[in-house]
């Protein structure tokens, strides 16, 4: 059976009007009729027919392909072609306990992927990932980091090589494999800090190297806790965590297109995000585990940690609520928890 809707419509390409009306066909296509005088404006097949999306209480527009539009007078008139998928937000508006259903069921659907599912899925996926996909991130990344954050660095060559020796010397005495890491010195404004990167990279400021200059077992410290971050492969975890996360939400929001485009800049992200503090306390683990390898007490990891707070202006007795100063120092667990936690690791040496 036909289908038939009075409206007006617009002629294409002029700002003229008319009363006219549609008469639909069993193949989805439709007859445009003249209302006074009922002769056939045209005649359109389904293929060419484009329709607005539907709003509940407003018409649904028909458009034609050669930009004529035709406007129902019955707002509540739904075209036969329409897709079910086009009606759903009529069919919502219509249901309100679903929709109040999905209100409260989406977030708690956002909040199990984002802080269960997929950090789990990223700790499990990365075992699987060749090395080149973190030797090209930690690459890409550092060459960003050096053109935003960082200059060469200004040590004198004494006391790189210094430092380097320090750093061999953990390495060989720990069994790790040295051309897996590789110890970088820079210059920056951050100030007294070190970081690591997915392929092995691990950078320390000048600013630390300064700091640490009369407490060589609190700079060990510091340097396991970035070799333990390799070690359990976080950077590339934040990375998948963070390209997983960013297509969810991609893909809800429908903006498929920027998919790629994320996926490619995951390794730019990677030097603006912070490791989860989960992660920063098995990096901490790793390193007062090592220090105790080492034969060296755990509490040299309590003195660095006193040293970076001094060194940001932060006062070692007063509480954790003054941690968010510095992001390197915010995205941490408590800085005063990670020195009870050095010092409760000395004590049951």
């Amino acid at each position: 059976m036909n289908t038939s809707v009075g409206g007006v419509y617009v002629t294409a390409g002029q700002a003229t009007s008319c009363p006219a009306y549609v008469v639909c066909d069993s193949d989805g296509g439709v007859w445009l009729y003249r209302t006074a005088t009922r002769e056939v404006i045209q005649h359109s097949g389904a293929e060419t027919l484009k329709y607005a999306s539907v709003i509940p209480g407003l018409p649904v527009d028909l458009f034609f392909v050669d930009g004529g539009v035709f406007t129902p007078s019955d707002p509540t008139f739904r075209w036969p072609a329409l897709s079910e998928t086009s009606r759903i937000p009529e069919w919502l508006e219509r249901h309100s306990a679903v929709t109040i259903m999905a209100m409260v069921l989406i977030p708690a659907f956002l909040w199990a992927m984002v802080v269960h599912v997929i950090p789990a899925g990223a700790r499990w996926s990365v075992d699987y990932l060749p090395d080149t996909v973190s030797r090209e991130m930690g690459k890409q990344t550092l060459s960003a980091l050096d053109e935003i954050w960082f200059d060469p660095s200004e040590l004198e060559f004494d006391t790189q090589q210094q430092v380097t020796r320090q750093w061999q010397q953990v390495l060989l005495q720990l069994g790790i494999h040295s051309e897996h890491y590789r110890l970088n010195f820079r210059a920056s404004g951050i100030g007294a800090n070190a970081f690591a990167l997915p392929d092995g990279t691990v950078v320390i400021t000048d600013d630390l190297v300064w700091l640490t200059r009369e407490h060589p077992d609190a700079l060990t410290a510091i340097l396991l806790h970035e070799i333990g971050h390799v070690q359990h492969q976080h950077g590339m975890q934040l990375v998948a965590q963070t390209t997983a996360t960013s297509l969810l939400f991609t893909i809800m929001l429908g903006d498929i297109e920027g998919a790629g485009e994320m996926v490619l800049g995951a390794g730019v992200g990677l030097a603006q995000n912070a490791f989860s503090r989960d992660m920063e306390r098995e990096a901490d683990k790793f390193a007062l585990e090592k220090l105790k390898q080492l034969s060296i007490s755990p509490t040299a990891f309590a003195d660095a940690m006193r040293l970076l707070m001094e060194s940001h202006g932060m006062e070692t007795t007063k509480g954790d609520s003054q941690e968010d100063i510095l992001q390197y120092i915010s995205t941490h667990p408590g800085m005063l928890e990670r020195i009870r936690g050095a010092e409760q690791a000395a004590n049951s040496e």
